[in-house]
């Protein structure tokens, strides 16, 4: 194997480990992105409507908080269904990002792995067979 088997509890270990935070580092940047394109489309929607500035304003002030963003009272019920509308339309464009993204992930992985791990079973065969001398 790649490690003595006096350390394979230590090298378990740290695999494990950077497992561990790789996943950890991978949350953190999808949630990045996420945020940055629900942002950038909510605020592409924003611009389009023909709401007061302050509240336009308002809306883009919590728009890291995606659909818990709370639509400013003050607004009529037509500007407050066109800024709900608005954040639903942005939010599930941004999920269907997310989920290629995810998927090419995924599907990138899988390739990876098919290139890079060998078949063990045959390894295994060929060791375990007597040998002709």
């Amino acid at each position: 194997g790649a490690v003595d088997e006096s350390h394979l509890g230590i090298a378990s270990g740290i695999n494990n480990a950077v497992s561990r935070v790789a996943g950890l580092i991978a949350i953190a940047a999808m949630s990045a992105i996420v945020v940055a394109i629900y942002v950038g489309q909510l605020d592409g929607r924003l611009s389009a409507l023909h709401a007061p500035a302050d509240v336009v304003q308002q809306v883009r002030s919590q728009s890291g908080e995606m659909a818990a963003a709370q639509i400013p009272a003050s607004a009529s019920v037509v500007v407050r269904n066109q800024i709900r509308t608005a954040m639903d339309e942005s939010f599930a464009f941004t999920f269907r990002i997310a989920v290629f993204i995810g998927a090419g992930l995924a599907a990138g992985s899988a390739l990876i792995a098919l290139f890079t791990i060998g078949d063990t079973r045959i390894e295994s065969r060929l060791a375990s067979a007597p040998s002709d001398k």
